[in-house]
């Protein structure tokens, strides 16, 4: 839990802060980028944690993530320039990669499976609390102090994290088994390949992007490699927990990286108020995460996720709706973001207990690399799409407010399509069941 504290409130406190840092280092063009830098560094630490878990034992990842995430704070610190910050952040989002895939394997590990649902539920309520404090902190750091301080109080809980959980996982540690090669040169190809993809995207269009579909061929490769068999065709109860999950996160983060920026330069918000509207969506994310555990004797998860989903596309309607008509107050979004958070809630929730439930024994650990991958993979697409629009609005002289109207279409579309797959999904397997053990889907 306290790992995914740390993890909630590096991620919101950066979105707030990003407005000014984006100024101060005059990387404004870089603004979806310097957010999915951390993504694509973490979705490295994911696809070599899991297997790292497995032959190892969860202690060396654990030592690994809080080294790295060290530097990185430390270097953020010192940060003069992009380029700096950039690096800063690559390394602090290797560690949250390494910790927040350890997190999920101590569940498989240490949880009975009635327990699995509820202790992502106790890992949802870790995030709500400094994602509560975050805006207010960093808020008021950024507006008072320097947002330098954002990254300084970062300390205290990493400090408390090595000094806590270190002597609970030592017994933990597994001898003799090593990561093959091939596991540490795929994590570097899909960080690299994306990573590559998204900054030709943010370009204007020229002769480099005619590179785009073998740099993201590049990174799909190995990245598939690390995900359940044929996962995209959603044939199982555990391919259908990544194609869902990863969606979940593209279009919840893909208007959440932007909306801030939007609020205080559009709607003249100041960092803090702008702050406590992505708060509300963090207190409901934690409801519906809490209501999906109690209620999944009643429900099954695919119902939970078709669910969760369509209270996730039906707030960004409204929520472009109140971009599109300047007149229509702006703290309508706090009732609309709260409304995206339990939708969130509900279907990562049902997710991750789908994909938990299915996980064939021994491969806990890269189940857990799978299910954080497809999260991360949406969110790090989301931030550097949401980029890429954002600029060539820039380059075409749009407005801010017509990118954020393009950003929140993209999810809709996005939001609507994976409604229709799921409901698809939903009646062949009802089919399947009514038609007996012979095309009984394999879980």
């Amino acid at each position: 839990m306290l790992i995914t504290a740390m993890h909630a409130f590096d991620e919101l406190v950066l979105v707030i802060a990003l407005p000014r840092i984006s100024t101060e280092l005059h990387s404004q063009a870089w603004y979806g980028l310097i957010i999915a830098s951390y993504i694509l560094a973490s979705i490295a630490g994911m696809t070599w944690a899991g297997k790292r878990i497995d032959a190892r034992g969860p202690l060396p990842v654990f030592l690994l993530a809080m080294t790295s995430f060290a530097l990185g704070l430390v270097l953020a610190v010192l940060a003069q320039n992009t380029l700096t910050f950039v690096i800063a952040r690559m390394l602090q989002g290797l560690g949250g990669g390494l910790g927040w895939t350890m997190a999920f394997a101590l569940i498989n590990l240490l949880c009975e499976p009635k327990q699995k649902s509820r202790a992502i539920a106790a890992m949802d309520i870790a995030w709500v609390v400094p994602s509560l404090l975050a805006p207010s902190i960093g808020g008021w750091l950024v507006d008072h102090m320097h947002w330098h301080w954002i990254f300084v109080v970062q300390f205290i809980p990493l400090s408390l994290a090595l000094l806590l959980i270190t002597p609970r996982i030592r017994h933990m540690g597994k001898s003799g088994g090593t990561t093959p090669w091939h596991v540490v040169s795929d994590a570097i190809r899909i960080a690299a390949g994306v990573g590559f993809f998204l900054y030709i995207l943010s370009t204007p269009p020229g002769l480099l992007w005619w590179l785009l579909l073998p740099t993201f061929l590049v990174s799909m490769a190995p990245f598939n490699r690390h995900m359940p068999e044929q996962w995209w065709r959603a044939r199982s109860s555990l391919s259908i927990a990544m194609v869902v999950a990863m969606p979940a996160f593209l279009v919840f983060y893909g208007m959440e990286a932007f909306l801030p920026l939007y609020l205080i330069e559009v709607r003249d918000l100041s960092s803090i108020t702008a702050g406590l509207i992505l708060s509300t969506a963090s207190v409901s994310w934690m409801l519906g995460s809490i209501a999906q555990s109690r209620l999944q004797y009643r429900f099954n998860e695919h119902q939970a996720m078709l669910a969760g989903f369509m209270l996730l596309t039906g707030s960004l309607l409204l929520q472009g709706l109140i971009i599109n008509q300047q007149e229509l107050s702006v703290y309508w979004s706090y009732p609309v973001w709260a409304l995206a958070g339990l939708g969130m809630g509900i279907t990562f929730n049902a997710a991750r207990t789908s994909a938990l439930h299915n996980t064939p024994q021994n491969q806990e650990g890269a189940v857990a690399t799978s299910i954080s991958l497809a999260a991360n993979m949406g969110i790090g697409i989301a931030a550097g799409v949401g980029g890429a629009i954002k600029n060539h609005f820039h380059f075409l002289g749009g407005s801010l407010s017509d990118a954020m109207l393009a950003i929140d279409l993209f999810s809709v579309v996005t939001g609507l399509a994976v409604i229709v797959l799921l409901a698809l999904r939903m009646r062949s397997f009802a089919r399947a069941q009514a038609a007996g053990p012979r095309l009984r889907i394999a879980n």
